[in-house]
Protein backbone atom coordinates (compact mmCIF):
# COMPACT_ATOMS: atom_id res chain seq x y z
CA UNK A 1 0.00 0.00 0.00
CA UNK A 2 1.59 3.25 -0.71
CA UNK A 3 1.26 6.42 1.66
CA UNK A 4 -1.72 8.15 0.37
CA UNK A 5 -4.25 4.73 0.80
CA UNK A 6 -2.82 4.77 4.23
CA UNK A 7 -3.20 8.57 5.42
CA UNK A 8 -6.89 7.83 3.82
CA UNK A 9 -7.51 4.79 5.87
CA UNK A 10 -6.16 6.61 8.84
CA UNK A 11 -7.61 10.22 8.24
CA UNK A 12 -11.21 9.36 7.29
CA UNK A 13 -12.60 7.71 9.80
CA UNK A 14 -11.15 10.59 12.72
CA UNK A 15 -12.57 13.00 9.97
CA UNK A 16 -16.04 11.43 10.24
CA UNK A 17 -16.16 10.61 13.91
CA UNK A 18 -15.07 14.58 14.28
CA UNK A 19 -17.84 15.52 11.45
CA UNK A 20 -20.40 14.23 13.34
CA UNK A 21 -19.39 15.44 16.65
CA UNK A 22 -19.73 19.14 15.66
CA UNK A 23 -22.73 18.52 13.41
CA UNK A 24 -24.77 16.67 16.96
CA UNK A 25 -24.07 19.17 19.03
CA UNK A 26 -20.49 19.89 19.54
CA UNK A 27 -18.98 23.36 20.63
CA UNK A 28 -20.27 26.32 18.91
CA UNK A 29 -23.60 24.13 18.29
CA UNK A 30 -27.45 26.31 18.45
CA UNK A 31 -29.59 24.45 20.75
CA UNK A 32 -33.05 24.90 19.95
CA UNK A 33 -35.32 25.70 22.54
CA UNK A 34 -38.01 22.97 23.27
CA UNK A 35 -39.87 24.40 25.75
CA UNK A 36 -42.11 27.80 26.22
CA UNK A 37 -43.01 30.09 29.41
CA UNK A 38 -46.21 30.61 30.10
CA UNK A 39 -48.53 32.40 32.26
CA UNK A 40 -51.73 31.15 33.76
CA UNK A 41 -53.91 34.26 33.70
CA UNK A 42 -56.24 33.32 36.03
CA UNK A 43 -53.22 32.56 39.17
CA UNK A 44 -50.53 34.07 37.65
CA UNK A 45 -48.27 30.97 37.74
CA UNK A 46 -45.82 30.97 35.59
CA UNK A 47 -44.62 27.26 33.92
CA UNK A 48 -43.29 26.21 31.28
CA UNK A 49 -44.83 24.41 28.31
CA UNK A 50 -42.92 21.19 25.95
CA UNK A 51 -42.88 22.78 21.70
CA UNK A 52 -43.79 20.48 19.16
CA UNK A 53 -46.45 19.23 17.23
CA UNK A 54 -50.28 20.45 18.34
CA UNK A 55 -49.65 23.19 20.54
CA UNK A 56 -51.55 26.00 20.10
CA UNK A 57 -51.41 29.07 21.96
CA UNK A 58 -53.06 30.22 24.48
CA UNK A 59 -53.25 26.72 25.46
CA UNK A 60 -55.64 24.20 27.82
CA UNK A 61 -54.43 23.71 31.02
CA UNK A 62 -54.74 20.19 33.01
CA UNK A 63 -58.52 21.39 33.79
CA UNK A 64 -58.83 21.67 30.08
CA UNK A 65 -59.54 25.52 30.56
CA UNK A 66 -58.01 27.72 27.52
CA UNK A 67 -55.96 30.17 30.06
CA UNK A 68 -51.94 29.56 29.57
CA UNK A 69 -50.14 32.57 27.18
CA UNK A 70 -47.23 32.89 26.39
CA UNK A 71 -44.69 35.24 28.83
CA UNK A 72 -41.88 36.82 28.21
CA UNK A 73 -39.46 39.67 30.44
CA UNK A 74 -39.38 43.11 29.95
CA UNK A 75 -35.98 45.34 30.41
CA UNK A 76 -37.14 45.61 34.19
CA UNK A 77 -37.40 41.83 34.63
CA UNK A 78 -41.20 41.77 34.52
CA UNK A 79 -42.86 39.12 33.18
CA UNK A 80 -45.58 40.12 30.11
CA UNK A 81 -48.00 38.83 27.56
CA UNK A 82 -46.48 39.64 24.03
CA UNK A 83 -48.19 41.84 21.95
CA UNK A 84 -48.97 38.89 19.22
CA UNK A 85 -51.45 37.96 22.33
CA UNK A 86 -52.94 40.30 23.67
CA UNK A 87 -56.37 41.00 21.14
CA UNK A 88 -56.97 37.44 22.47
CA UNK A 89 -56.25 38.19 26.27
CA UNK A 90 -59.04 40.93 26.43
CA UNK A 91 -61.74 39.12 24.13
CA UNK A 92 -61.28 36.20 26.61
CA UNK A 93 -60.50 37.55 29.91
CA UNK A 94 -61.72 41.46 29.46
CA UNK A 95 -64.16 41.49 32.15
CA UNK A 96 -62.77 38.27 34.65
CA UNK A 97 -62.13 38.91 38.20
CA UNK A 98 -59.99 35.95 37.64
CA UNK A 99 -57.54 38.00 35.75
CA UNK A 100 -53.83 38.59 37.38
CA UNK A 101 -52.46 40.20 33.83
CA UNK A 102 -52.94 43.96 33.24
CA UNK A 103 -54.91 45.06 30.62
CA UNK A 104 -53.04 48.08 30.10
CA UNK A 105 -49.63 47.63 30.32
CA UNK A 106 -50.40 43.31 29.93
CA UNK A 107 -47.65 43.09 33.09
CA UNK A 108 -48.21 39.91 35.09
CA UNK A 109 -49.15 40.59 38.91
CA UNK A 110 -46.94 39.10 40.89
CA UNK A 111 -48.03 35.74 42.83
Amino acid sequence: MNRGKILLLVLGPIALIASLYFASGGPGSVSVNSTIQVVDVTTGKISRLKTGKGLFLPAANEEGQVVLFPVTKDESGKWMVPETYRDALRQSFGKDPRLKVDLETFVVAAS
